[in-house]
């Protein structure tokens, strides 16, 4: 065990949340699922209010020309949702690969490929928030799914008007507001393997000019392997205050408090036999990452009538990070954002014409310490032998305008500009000091087209922008930043969405050619790999989903199947070293099906995932297995105040591979191999939901 005193584990907010979490009361009973006369425009919910916040996301989305996707809570309130694979599994294009905790490796068209841990090449959003820092380097402990009203998908370039130019696009949590949930007071308590424990809770008010929720979560786990405990504590609020009919403000917090251990890689032969290992490291050095993070923020959104919609608003994070691992690592984070944007609409020859246009302004400062880590399970700070002040930020602007010439045809076009900045100071060797900027203008082009109310034609053509991270420049401790470029390129997309009577469907295909593409080896299990540029890659992929009702009374209830397939087609162009070899991380290919029976109360839903192999070195030498996972879903609803769900997962016991760690070529001399992360074996997980106070 960690010692306590070295971790520095506060308690003081966890005591407050555990409390919290305990007052609640209520939970809807029913279930939910996403249908729609055009593929998920309409979001119908039985056996309790339909989510119009939603449904008008929802619809908004239908009017972009390209693939987005809105993905209601209640899609998930039957699991025990803490990952993006939980709470996007049906959700294509999206590949999120467990690693420890809520982290995953999350790509989208193949972003963040060199982040063999962490997050990059998509942006996180609570609430109009980043997640990420301001260098683009972001974590998925601070988001808590339970907090969300709703969450979209933006891919790629349809995440211009949010101010992201990355390959992957942006990810937005919507929280949820005293006006958007059904009742005044609401708890949610789950328990079930690997010493798995969650309480929920929140309070809710609304008035004519005011509203408030509160929320909070509490959260503990032992883990499926050694060096796998966590025990963690959120925080939210939000609060509106309605000025006048034209007028709004409001204010959120989010906190955390998060204590998690990280059991590490395993060779994939130990992963897929012994997948309860930890890796020997790891718990040596008793590899953790506990952070403690307050982000604030206000919004005020003024309808100027003729003149268009406009939101102003500020916000503040302060973020602190203890992370043992072949180093310990112990950062402050002061984070600071401004933010802009204007939504107006009028015609222009004839036609509607619409816009959007925004800033957003950041200044980050990390005051950065490493020490050395020492082996004695402990996670103590040995010498200090790292000390630096990193700066980032800069400016982001964005346009978009879209005319509507005929009743079938919406045109789009959009600019969305970055102006960063990197700058370290190093405490303890000035000769390491550097700086670097990066600035791009990103255009983008699309349209939608609908020649029928049941079918909808898009496609786009956008420029791609990633500059490269702190960590990426550093790379552990170079005098001064490496010679790595910001990843660049192309992307164009073309698909289709609609419905068949009682099928609905969306098919997208992407092609994306990009010049210095972020690549990592992992040269030492202990060691975070180290990052360079690939001259030419190409991302070619396809993201379907269907959902169709098979059946409207059968058994007294209705019948419905859902399935989300993701094709990846990743690969250097012409390398001078690797050719036309894949490029390593991700499956070619993910499948996730769903069957579900409901009626008034009781909802069963058997489901399968399955993944093909996942290429692990850039030589194309070593794959990791491919498997098929089975699931049972399903909840009751006792009376209109209490319901009940569980979850299987992994039903058949499966030992296999979630995620793995890219290096250069399995075959050299001396190559770690130690780069799998075991999934989880069969788990079974359960939970009640009550509320009261329902409103009308």
């Amino acid at each position: 065990m960690r010692d306590c005193a070295v971790r520095r584990k506060p308690v003081s907010m966890k005591a407050k949340i555990l409390v919290l979490a305990a007052l609640g009361a209520a939970a809807s009973p029913g279930f939910a699922f996403a249908q729609s006369d055009r593929t998920d425009a309409e979001i119908i919910v039985v056996g309790q209010r339909p989510n119009p916040e939603a449904a008008e996301a929802a619809d908004a989305a239908q009017e972009r020309p390209g693939n987005v996707s809105v993905v209601p809570a209640e899609e998930f309130e039957d699991r025990y949702a803490v990952t993006f694979r939980d709470t996007l599994q049906l959700t294509p294009g999206v590949i999120a690969q467990p690693r420890f905790g809520e982290e995953v490796r999350l790509s989208i068209r193949g972003s963040g490929l060199a982040n063999n841990a962490h997050l990059r090449g998509v942006e996180l959003l609570f609430d109009g928030v980043p997640i990420n820092g301001a260098d683009g380097f972001g974590d998925f402990q601070e988001l808590d799914p339970t907090f969300a009203n709703f969450i979209t998908v933006n891919r790629g370039a349809n995440a211009f008007a949010s101010g992201s130019a990355t390959l992957g696009g942006a990810i937005e949590l919507t929280g949820v507001t005293g006006r958007s949930v059904d009742e005044t007071a609401f708890a949610r308590l789950e328990g079930g393997s690997f010493g798995t424990q969650r309480a929920h809770g929140r309070l809710a008010f609304a008035a004519e000019r005011f509203d408030l929720i509160v929320a909070a979560t509490a959260q503990q786990q032992d883990g499926f392997r050694p060096n796998a405990e966590q025990s963690n504590a959120r925080l939210y609020a939000q609060a509106g205050v309605r000025w006048s009919e034209a007028v709004e403000t409001r204010f959120g917090v989010l906190g955390n408090d998060v204590n998690q251990q990280i059991p590490g890689a395993l060779t994939i032969a130990q992963a897929t036999s012994t997948p309860e290992l930890a890796n020997a490291g790891n718990v040596n050095f008793a590899f953790a990452r506990d952070i403690n993070s307050w982000r604030g923020w206000t919004r005020t959104t003024i309808d100027a009538g003729a003149l268009g919609e406009f939101s102003v608003g500020a916000a503040y994070t302060d973020r602190q990070l203890y992370h043992p691992i072949s180093v310990v690592i112990d950062q402050r984070v002061t984070d600071g954002l401004v933010f802009a944007r204007w939504d107006g609409e009028t015609t222009a020859l004839g036609a509607p014409l619409a816009w959007t246009a925004g800033a957003r302004w950041r200044d980050a400062r990390t005051a950065a310490r490493t020490f050395v880590a020492t082996a004695n399970r402990l996670a103590e700070r040995g010498a200090l032998n790292g000390h630096s002040i990193q700066y980032a930020g800069g400016l982001d602007l964005f346009a978009e305008l879209r005319l509507r010439p005929t009743e079938t045809l919406t045109l789009l076009a959009g600019l969305n500009s970055i102006d960063t900045d990197r700058e370290v100071l190093n405490l303890r060797n000035a000769a390491a000091n550097d700086s670097e900027s990066y600035a791009q203008v990103s255009p983008k082009i699309g349209f939608v087209w609908e020649p029928s109310t049941q079918l909808q034609v898009f496609a786009n053509a956008s420029a791609v922008y990633e500059p490269p991270s702190f960590g990426q420049l550093t790379q552990g401790g170079f005098v001064t930043f490496v010679p790595i470029q910001a990843q660049e390129g192309t992307s164009y997309e073309i698909g289709v969405r609609g419905d068949l009577g009682r099928v609905r469907y969306e098919f997208t295909y992407y092609d994306a050619r990009l010049e210095n593409e972020f690549i990592s080896f992992q040269v030492s299990p202990l060691i975070p790999a180290a990052t360079f540029n690939a001259p030419n890659t190409i991302h070619r992929g396809i993201e379907a989903g269907v959902a169709a009702t098979l059946a409207e009374d059968l058994l007294g209830g209705a019948l419905n199947a859902r399935a989300a397939w993701t094709w990846n087609d990743f690969t250097f162009d012409g390398d001078p070293v690797y050719g036309d070899n894949q490029l390593a991380g991700v499956p070619e290919s993910t499948l996730v099906a769903e069957l579900s029976w409901s009626n008034a109360r009781l909802r069963i839903a058997p489901s399968v995932f399955v993944q093909s192999d996942t290429v692990v070195d850039f030589r194309n030498t070593l794959r990791s297995p491919g498997y098929t996972l089975v699931n049972l879903s399903g909840s009751y609803a006792v009376s209109d105040t209490v319901s009940l769900f569980l979850e299987g997962r992994n039903l058949t016991d499966e030992a296999h591979v979630s995620m793995v760690s890219t290096i250069a070529n399995a075959q050299a001399p001396g190559a770690n191999l130690s780069v799998a992360t075991p999934g989880d074996g069969l788990a079974v997980y359960g939970g009640l939901r009550l509320r009261f106070g329902a409103r009308p």
